[in-house]
């Protein structure tokens, strides 16, 4: 952090410009010592403070977070245990600056929204290359689990370099991974109160009456006691998930003979 700071400091002090937009997931803190101090770091350049965070339905969120799980590991959360802390966070930083909240929605441009709320003109932006986390497909879950499971066992909460190849291996029909009713129930009723009141604080309606009358419930069939893809999402064609698989291994087949013929 000390380091972080200095080379923050540098570049501030450096800077011709007055106003600047410090962005990193880093700052979604429960630590009070932490936000604390770097408040009080910040109040040595700046007179106003303002605090934007970008929140996403924690029932998608979840899935998503799944989805990036499973490229490092062979199993899932369980839902019943992960919480996404949001109203400890904005609580926190809402005791030493003035905090907006913003809903988070896929296809729906976060810069743009962010400027809005900032007053900077959105048009005079030059856009860079975009990297962020790749969506997969329920079909690329599930083959990463099996790769995961059979041949990285020892290798858990790693993120194998060459595992990444999968993300662009696209096929027709690919289904988009979707959570069990009861899983998305246990998730939200797990969050159903700092969702009640993220709606009355900040506008933002994240409340789901079928969710709210859902069974809450899931199995885990695993014999490691953690949960499985199966056992979180729905798998609607098992028939395309052995189709992936062989598409997958046809294409590496491919690459092979074009390089022992070359």
């Amino acid at each position: 952090m000390e380091e972080y700071l200095q080379h923050l400091a540098g570049d501030i002090s450096s800077s011709a410009i007055d106003t600047h937009i410090i962005s990193s997931e880093y700052l979604f803190l429960t630590n009070e010592t932490y936000v604390e101090n770097y408040v009080r770091f910040l109040e040595t350049f700046y007179d106003d403070i303002k605090v934007c965070v970008f929140l996403r339905n924690p029932v998608n969120y979840f899935r998503s977070v799944q989805q990036q799980v499973i490229k490092a590991r062979s199993y899932l959360t369980k839902p019943d245990e992960w919480k996404l802390q949001f109203k400890p966070v904005i609580e926190l930083w809402s005791n030493y600056a003035e905090v907006e909240v913003i809903e988070y929605e896929p296809g729906v441009d976060s810069c743009k929204l962010f400027c809005d709320w900032a007053g900077i003109d959105y048009s005079s932006l030059v856009p860079l290359r975009k990297e962020s986390n790749v969506s997969i497909s329920i079909e690329q879950m599930l083959l990463l689990e099996k790769i995961q499971s059979q041949l990285y066992a020892n290798y858990e909460n790693r993120f194998k370099a060459h595992l990444r190849v999968l993300e662009q291996i696209r096929f027709t029909d690919l289904n988009k991974p979707k959570l069990k009713e009861g899983v998305r129930a246990v998730v939200y009723q797990k969050h159903k109160q700092d969702i009640a009141w993220l709606e009355e604080n900040y506008a933002i309606n994240f409340l789901d009456n079928e969710l709210d009358e859902a069974m809450n419930d899931f199995c885990i069939d695993s014999e490691t006691g953690m949960p499985s893809v199966r056992d979180l999402f729905k798998v609607p064609d098992e028939e395309m998930v052995e189709k992936y698989e062989i598409h997958v291994l046809d294409l590496v087949l491919k690459k092979l003979a074009q390089r022992a013929t070359n």
